[in-house]
């Protein structure tokens, strides 16, 4: 391993190793140091990947609405054939389509994650770019979506990429209905 202009074969990080006289103080410092960061670095990918997570399951819940209607039925009804996709980048606020339903969803999580990273300790400029995509008539895993829903599959994924280019992604599946006007009753109040 080498330190600087000092080389050294083997750094033995072990509880003991300096007692027994294995490296110098500097080269203990310097890889307690080095171990550190490396931990601190992988907490930091791990809050971001828990934080994808938690946007994606708070998107395909019941409890995202838009208008007072479930926020998937609007969307999937707002998305357009033949991909059947909604985009919204969380940071820039563009969301394709661009329809009142979708923008609004956008702000709406805009805010949510922002909330999600301040939790976490995340400074928003540590965020390069956050984008969820939801494909409608999607292909999911066996399994992945429980049977007791109805309406066409779809998968939201979301995807945070890190100012150091780290990227993490967590996806969710569900399925849902397109929300035709009559067919749903709206949520009250």
């Amino acid at each position: 391993m080498s330190l600087g202009n000092m080389t050294y074969p083997y750094i033995n990080m072990n509880k003991g190793a300096n007692a027994a006289g294995d490296c110098s103080p500097d080269v203990m410092r310097y890889a307690a140091c080095l171990s550190s960061f490396r931990r601190g670095w992988m907490t930091k990918l791990k809050t971001f990947n828990h934080v994808a997570a938690g946007v994606s399951q708070s998107f395909i819940s019941r409890n995202n609405d838009v208008g007072g209607y479930w926020a998937l039925g609007e969307l999937y009804k707002d998305a357009s054939a033949p991909d059947d996709a909604v985009q919204l980048q969380l940071l820039d606020g563009v969301a394709i389509p661009s329809t009142r339903s979708v923008c609004q969803v956008a702000k709406n999580y805009a805010v949510f994650l922002q909330r999600a990273l301040a939790d976490k300790g995340i400074a928003s400029d540590e965020l390069a770019d956050a984008n969820v995509c939801i494909q409608f008539n999607a292909e999911a895993p066996e399994g992945a979506i429980s049977m007791e829903y109805q309406g066409d599959p779809f998968v939201c994924t979301v995807t945070l990429r890190t100012a150091q280019g780290k990227v993490a992604v967590a996806k969710a599946y569900g399925r849902c209905l397109r929300n035709r006007w009559g067919m749903f009753a709206g949520r009250a109040g």
